[in-house]
Order: C-alpha cells, then structure tokens, then sequence
C-alpha cells in the first residue's frame, strides 16, 4: 500500500467524524483515524482523558462514530479489559455473534526486587519466595484497617532498568520505576498512588508521606480461654484439671511465659511436669503473681521463678518449643486491640524496655525467635504502632530487636529528595498482585511500611490487563503533558470585567501575572476546554476562595534560606495549609485597570496589584463540572482573584530530559526537566506480550502496518508513538511532522517490533542526525541547547538506548 491509497482508505473511514477540536498541527486525529482505518471489524473504544478526549468529545456532542468510553484518567485498559472480557461471556453464550476488536487509548504496574520482605499471615517472607497459597496482611485504603487478602497472581520479570531507591530512617525500598507507592494526602486524609519514577522530579523541599504506622484492626472478642483435652500419663502426679480462665488473664500469662518461661519433665516412677517463669524484678514478680491467683492454678515462688506442675498445662506449652523457636497462635493474633494490648505488655515485662515520654510511650522488645520477632510486629502494627527492626548476630546465632512507638507524628515518614535516588538493576523482579486492597506491608533492612502491589492505576491498570491475556490494542501517544480543571463557576478576570469561565471565549484577552515583572498583563485566551466531571478541592485564603482538581497548579511563594526567595508552581495535592499563594489586593477583585503608570516593584512584598497570601483551608468537594482555559506566553490567568496555571504543558514522566515546561521552567534557576523520560515500550515488553511495537504518524504507512498487526494479533497488543504536541513542543504548527521526522531520523524515538520475543528494527537512518538538529527544532530546549555539555548529555543517553535495541535486534 502506497501513502494515496492509504489516505482514500482512511478518509472512506467514518468511524471518527469531523468536528473534533484538535490544535493546528496536533498528529493526533491522524492516529487515531488511522488506527480505526487499520480494521475491518467492529470496534470498541475506550479512552482515558486526555488530547483524544477533550478534542473530540464536547459534551453532549462527539465525533466518533463507533461504541466510545470515557474512562478516569488513565484507566483505559482496564475499562477495555472489563469489555472485552463481558463480550467474551456474551459470545459464548451465543448473545453476540458479531467479532469485534477492542482498542484503549492513552496510558503503568511495578515490582521488588528479591530480599524485600512482605508480611503474611506466617510472618515476613522474601518476595520471591511467597507463592498464591500464601495470604498477605493488606491494608484498606479507605479506613487504614489490616486485612487478610489473597494472592490473586504472582509477578516475576527480567528487568533491565533502573530502580528506585527510597533510603529513610524509617522506610527503604528499591522498586521499578512503575511501582506504586502510596503516599498519605493530609488534603483529604486518604491515601493516594503515585509512580516511583515520579519522585525523582521532586524538589528538595517537598514531603512525601509514607505511612509507617496508625493502622486500624478489627478482631474477634473472646471471653475465655479453655486448656485442650489431653490422655494424661498414668504416673502423673499432675493431673489437676484447670478450668476455664478469663480470656484477658490467660493472655497476660502467656506473654509471660513467652518472654521468661521454660518447660521442665522429670522421667521417674512418678514422671513431673513443670512449667517455670524466671523473674527476678519485684514490680514484675507481684503482677505475675497477682495473674497466676487469677487464673486458680496451682503454684509457688522458688528463689528465682515461679513454678507449676500441671500435666494439661505443660502439653499445651510444649508445642510453642524452645526460647529459638517460641511464637504466637495466630488465633491469640486476631482478637481485638484490649486484649493483644495485655499480651504486648506481659511480653514486655520479660524481655521489654519500656521508655514513657510526656508525649509517647516508646517500646523496645527482643528475641532469638525469628516467628516470634514477626508475630511481636505484627500485633505492635495492628495496636498502631510505628515499628523498627534492628538484626545482630551474637555467638553465631541471630538476636532481634523490635522498637515500637505510640507518638503520633512519626508514624508519618517525610520523604525529601536527599532520601530518593536510582541505580541500574538487571535481574528478577517479583510481586504479588492481590485480590484486594492492593497495599502490604514491607520490611527491608529493618524498616517497615506500606507499599504496593502490582495493581493498576494508569499504564497501571494495563500492567494487569497484559498479564490476564485479555484481546485488546492498547495505543498511547506521548503527547507530553497533562490536563488540569477548575469548576465551572469560577470567575475570570477579563479585561472587560469578571466572567464566568463558561462565557470566555476563544480570542478573548484575560488578565494573567507576568512571572518577571510580576505585574498585571493582558494575554489573549487560545482555547476553552471541557475537561468533564471531575472531584474538585475548595482552596480558601482571608478574601478568596476556590475550587479545582487535584491536578491544578497554584503559584506558590518558596522561601528560601540563605538565598533569595522564589516562586514555584504546586498542584492542589501538593498544597498545605499556610502555604503562600499570588492573589490580587482586594481593591482590585471587581476590576483591574492599569492605565495608570506600572510601578516597577519586582517584589511581591511591596506590589501595587498582587499580594501574598495564606492557605487557610484545604476542603475536599464532590464530583463537579469542569472547564480551563489555555492563555498564551504566560501561561496563567486571574480566577476567583487568585493566580492560577492554564491547562496544558506541565511536567509529566513523559516529559523528555532538559524540556521547559510550564511547571519545570528554564531561565538562570533551571534549564528545564532534569529527569529523562521513562522508556515505556520497554516496560510493556517486559510483560512478555505478543506484540509491541514503536510508530511515528511522519511514517504513516509503517504506523498503519502495525496497528493492522496489532488488531490481528491474538492477545494483547501495544503500540507507543511519537505525538509531536506543537504547544508543549513550543514549536511552529507546520513543523509538526518535521519534528517527527527528526525523532527517529536522530534515534531519538527508534521505530521497531518486538513480536514472539524477537526484536526487529522498522527503521535505520541511511546517515544518523546529530541530536542537536531534533532539539533546535523545539524552543521548550532553549536553554539546553546554550550548554553543549548538556547536549552531550542527551545525546549519549539517546546513543545508549540505540545501541542497546540493536543488540537486542542481533540476538
């Protein structure tokens, strides 16, 4: 097929319609009709917000022509997964007869790699030792509560990447780049996902929390406790029954024993059963005694320990071993807080130090037990403890140490950047995916936390899709960017007076900050989008008020020490309460009118028209209408008297390595992202699926070839391609598809196959193109392209991952 009977065949396809609302420039309605055009059969789409959405879907109207799903953000493949999966269920009934392909646009899972330990029902156990008949303690997101959860799959790659590394004083993982971490919103009081490549562009002053304590637990009431039956020895001589006791009590005396008992047996004519607990501390030696009366056992106090000869009791305690091998019952484990609280602090008396502070009670506990060190953990987290574990091997056997603390604002760990940093790792990968909940709890080197299994929110929900097989193509563009809202009654500052967002239109001038003068400026709006039904957050200062996604971008005062104040952009989910942002001085909410002479104050302190002011209120609302504009050069307009980013070109994990973007700015600070962007056809050919492949809308007939590949492909399919964004790119409309040319003409973006585990090279430029010439073409790389250092920099990352597909090619 040549590009004329290409283009008939694609404009005889009416399966997306005109009317969308794409920029000029944008290669996005060419992929997307050419992916509808590359098969015959019927069709389903699913598609996460996104260009694709909002250009083509102006609610209540559209331009596809065929079943169309908006799904959440990034949660397109598992809405065409749950599809694809009911039409199957259907088909087989003989409801459906019709064959149909299934496609998802937009777009990660991750894994541990071996030695990081997860807590199950039998303890800690290495990830890459825990299989599908284990259960795993996961924590509900919603209320914080253990629960037991099963192992729906274990996952295990090859991977070859980086990994990251979070090393804290309270938690440390090293997980792939996909993984998600969860981290607490102390917005909304909930905890929400993140990408573990997403904390490598954090800023030195920003916190992560992780949760390393206050879990909930729910167990089971028990009045009393009743010694098993047992045949007892003819020549005993203790054979005294013992009735039931107060379940609180028996707990008590178990703790004690535990920690400081033995097991004694006498083989004579009269054999004798002993049961000891060594106690030397007096406070100690009265509460024991008070319990042992409580429970109307038989015994006496001998220099030393307590002692009791009872036959029942003895049985019972033998199966619990020697001090190495001493543990809990798991049926002692699942009763309620009270009680395990006695059974925590009897273990203390023994082998405990406890330190009472005027705010929090801290707790020391120590075994030669390893079951009995994870089975103290456990109960320590579901009393809501934070826990710390510290290993030593003395006389060549192995000594634990469980420290545990009640005090509040540790259970909380800040992550900075200084604790974040990445390595290159090649080898197995592993993690379980659960049946629910989806978040565990994870030792390593001693620190215990939360973390996250291999479901999906995102490419994540893919991740789960390609495992389970489902029959679908799953193409993602890299448009490199991402999309944030306000609700639709927020208010504009226009240079005819304040509007309703709803009213602005395409052309129409509204006030924006100029980010170097910091004065008022007019800026011409370049588009309205409808951004669909979404949750929103109520930001409120002393005079204004406002609400927006959690994606939206505030300008926030940092300041600094030792150096000169600055501003930066957070997101709704990055913002706190105090937090400094840009407002207009009240006299000018109603009306702004600089036909007055501009004073020139650079400092916000001291401004004529803008002031700085506290974040007194974070508030969660419901799901609301949604709309943003997009303002040209500054990219920020005045909403609700309130300084606010436009919708468009922020920072993303896509975002290649040295862009400007609105929120990572290049100027004397910074010369833009200092991150590279994830390789993410490498992630999904990890999964080990039928077919993946790279494509480029400059080389349409090549990219038409694999998306018709593709839907013939049984089993999971994935396509990446090149979307040159000519707003993010920074770059002239009519160079859209010369940009493109020169992302693989460079090696930038390679165009190849990786089809029944075997690679394959579409594309290899006659004479490779200096990087240089790909970036020149983008003005977002301006202040890269001033240090030939940092083109040295792009260009042996992008000749390193050229090189290594043609390895791969070779064997």
């Amino acid at each position: 097929m040549n590009n004329s009977e290409l283009a008939i065949k694609i404009n005889e396809n009416k399966k997306l319609v005109p009317g969308h609302r794409t920029c000029a420039g944008c290669p996005i309605a060419v992929i997307l009709r050419t992916a509808l055009a590359s098969t015959d059969k019927k069709i389903v789409v699913a598609s996460a917000t996104s260009c694709a959405e909002v250009t083509t879907t102006i609610y209540p109207y559209t331009s596809w022509n065929v079943p169309w799903m908006h799904s959440v953000f990034a949660n397109a493949a598992a809405t065409i997964s749950g599809i694809e999966s009911s039409y199957k269920a259907l088909k087989k009934k003989g409801k459906i007869k019709k064959d149909i392909r299934f496609l998802a646009f937009g777009g990660d899972g991750g894994c541990y790699i071996p030695k990081t330990k997860i807590l199950t029902t039998e303890g800690f156990k290495n990830v890459e030792k825990i299989t599908t008949k284990d259960l795993i303690w996961s924590i509900n997101p919603k209320n914080k509560t253990l629960e037991k959860s099963k192992i729906k799959k274990m996952h295990k790659y090859n991977y070859n990447e980086k990994i990251i590394s979070v090393n804290h004083n309270f938690v440390h993982f090293d997980v792939s780049l996909q993984h998600n971490i969860p981290i607490y919103n102390k917005l909304n009081n909930k905890i929400e996902a993140i990408k573990a490549h997403e904390l490598l562009n954090y800023g030195r002053s920003d916190k992560i929390n992780i949760i390393t304590g206050d879990l909930n637990w729910k167990g089971k009431n028990k009045k009393y406790f009743e010694l098993p039956k047992i045949k007892y020895n003819k020549n005993s001589n203790n054979k005294k029954d013992i009735p039931k006791i107060n379940m609180k009590i028996w707990l008590e005396f178990f703790g004690y024993w535990i920690s400081e008992g033995h097991l004694s047996k006498h083989n004579s004519k009269r054999n004798i059963y002993n049961t000891f607990i060594s106690q030397t501390k007096k406070a100690t030696i009265k509460k024991i005694d008070k319990c042992l009366k409580q429970t109307k056992i038989n015994y006496w106090y001998n220099k030393d320990r307590f002692c009791i000869s009872n036959q029942k009791l003895w049985v019972y305690l033998e199966q619990f071993g020697k001090a190495k091998d001493k543990y809990i019952p798991q049926e002692f484990k699942e009763l309620s807080k009270d009680y395990l609280q006695i059974l925590l602090n009897s273990l203390m008396e023994g082998d405990g130090t406890i330190i009472k502070r005027l705010k929090s009670t801290a707790y020391s506990y120590s075994t030669i037990s390893k079951k009995l060190k994870d089975d103290v953990i456990e109960i320590a987290l579901k009393l809501g403890y934070r826990v710390h574990l510290d290993e030593r091997t003395r006389k060549n056997r192995k000594e634990y140490s469980i420290s545990f603390s009640n005090y509040k604002p540790t259970r909380l760990a800040n992550l900075r950047k200084k604790h974040i940093t990445n390595y290159n790792y090649k080898g197995k990968i592993y993690c379980p995916e659960l049946e629910k909940n989806h978040i565990m709890v994870i030792e390593k080197d001693g620190r215990i936390s939360l973390n996250m299994n291999s479901f999906d929110i995102g490419l994540q929900s893919l991740s789960g899709a390609l495992e389970r097989g489902h029959d679908f193509t799953y193409i993602c563009y890299t448009n490199e960017g991402y999309m944030n809202c306000l609700s639709t009654d927020s208010l504009i500052m226009t240079e005819s007076g304040l509007k309703q967002i709803t009213e602005i239109k395409k052309g129409e001038k509204v006030w924006a900050f100029d980010q170097k003068t910091y004065q008022p400026v007019l800026k011409k709006c370049t588009g309205v989008f409808d951004n669909g039904r979404k949750k929103v957050y109520e930001i409120e200062t002393i005079h204004q008020n406002i609400k927006a996604t959690s994606n939206h971008p505030f300008l926030v005062l940092k300041r600094n020490k030792n150096k000169e104040n600055e501003f930066v952009w957070k997101t709704v989910t990055e913002l706190k309460k105090d937090d400094e942002i840009v407002t207009l001085k009240k006299k000018f909410y109603k009306n702004l009118d600089i036909n007055k002479n501009l004073k020139n104050d650079y400092k916000i302190q001291n401004n004529h028209y803008f002031i700085i002011r506290k974040i007194k209120n974070i508030i969660p609302r419901k799901i609301e209408q949604t709309l943003d504009l997009r303002v040209e050069g500054e990219h920020n307009f005045i909403a609700n008297g309130i300084v606010v980013h436009n919708t468009g070109n922020q920072r993303s994990s896509a975002t290649p390595y040295g862009a400007s973007t609105t929120t990572t700015p290049s100027g004397k600070v910074s010369f833009g992202k200092e991150k590279f962007q994830k390789d993410l056809a490498q992630i999904i050919i990890a999964h080990n699926i039928p077919y993946v492949a790279t494509a480029n809308p400059e080389f349409q007939i090549d990219m038409y070839e694999k998306m018709k590949k593709a839907f013939e492909t049984k089993g999971p399919s994935f396509i990446l391609i090149f979307a040159a964004c000519p707003t993010n790119m920074k770059a002239d409309p009519s160079e859209t598809f010369t940009i493109s040319k020169m992302a693989t003409e460079t090696n930038y973006f390679p165009l190849y196959e990786y089809e029944n585990r075997k690679y394959k090279i579409n594309y290899k430029p006659f004479k490779k193109v200096p990087i240089e010439e790909f970036l020149k073409l983008q003005t977002k790389f301006r202040e890269v392209l001033k240090d030939k250092k940092e083109i040295k920099i792009i260009q042996e990352h992008v000749d390193e991952k050229w090189n290594s597909i043609l390895k791969k090619e070779e064997k």
